[in-house]
């Protein structure tokens, strides 16, 4: 799986965790840009992400998450692995 088709099923998870289906994202995507974005929905977003990609974020990582931009690298970094 390469990156562009992990963003784009990761664009399709933002819209349903941020009810939005028009919400378009890129890499600079973050609670500073999108409304709703908080702590609650990051933890909502981080966990329909590791279900759909069959994948687990340590603490750590999920501390240190600051934009789409993280999210959709940490998650092409583990599918690269595995």
């Amino acid at each position: 799986m390469n990156k562009i088709e992990i963003t784009k099923i990761c664009r399709d998870i933002f819209r349903k965790v941020f009810n939005n289906p028009l919400l378009e994202i890129d890499e600079n995507s973050s609670p500073d840009t999108i409304p709703n974005w908080d702590s609650l929905q990051q933890i909502i977003l981080l966990v329909t992400i590791e279900k759909r990609f069959d994948m687990k974020f340590s603490a750590s990582e999920s501390q240190n998450f600051k934009n789409a931009g993280d999210i959709i690298s940490a998650v092409f970094n583990k599918k690269k692995i595995n």
